[in-house]
């Protein structure tokens, strides 16, 4: 039971469930399970073969999509208390795309055929994966716009601009590494370096100790 109460407390933590009595949770608690993820590790669903439902319980994950040139594309990336997976298993349709964890990561899974009977006893839950879709989609729009822009500074700037609004702060420690955000903004880790060198050059950044970067907007 100790198992149980502690999944349910890691499980009232997701906006998803909110709303969700305790006997509820424990329901969803049953048919979640856990999975521990070292850094490097990879969930691919296509291997997988079965829509799940999954929760970012802690650590960091990228969603990440192979080129034509087999060269690994970044989509978005996953933290502590992020869902993916609603189209999944919403639609049943699985997705040709793959989660690495960037971090030693915890996440718990739900498959989809468990997922069915919740969504049937408590309805407000499919109400909240359709919203959750939706706020995807916008976001993936807002970045595949500002992605667009010519020059990687201006893709730079226009990541760094978001992240603060998503953070509600200007200073921040970049959530993902060098390496990482490059691959993300389609260029490499010294060029990254460079624009980033540039932007404060131009009194737009202050870079300090331990990665803080200031917007001085």
């Amino acid at each position: 039971m100790m198992l149980d109460q502690n999944k349910i407390t890691q499980l009232s933590g997701f906006a998803l469930f909110q709303g969700i009595n305790e006997l509820g949770l424990l329901a969803i608690a049953n048919v979640a399970r856990y999975t521990h993820l070292d850094k490097g590790d990879q969930i691919t669903n296509m291997v997988t073969n079965y829509p799940a439902l999954t929760l970012i319980v802690n650590g960091e994950l990228k969603v990440i999509q192979l080129t034509s040139s087999g060269r690994e594309q970044p989509l978005y990336f996953l933290r502590a208390g992020d869902v993916e997976g609603e189209e999944e298993v919403l639609t049943q349709n699985l997705m040709d795309t793959s989660l690495i964890a960037t971090k030693d990561s915890t996440i718990l899974r739900i498959a989809r055929d468990d997922l069915v009977v919740l969504l049937d006893v408590y309805p407000q839950l499919s109400r909240q994966l359709s919203m959750n879709m939706a706020y995807k989609l916008i976001r993936l729009s807002k970045q595949r716009a500002w992605l667009l822009a010519e020059t990687v500074e201006e893709r730079l700037w226009n990541y760094l601009l978001d992240l603060a609004q998503e953070l509600g702060k200007n200073s921040f420690v970049l959530p993902i590494s060098k390496k990482d955000l490059a691959a993300y903004l389609g260029t490499v880790p010294e060029t990254l370096s460079r624009r980033l060198a540039a932007l404060e050059q131009q009194g737009r950044l202050q870079r300090g100790n331990r990665g803080q970067i200031d917007l001085l907007i």
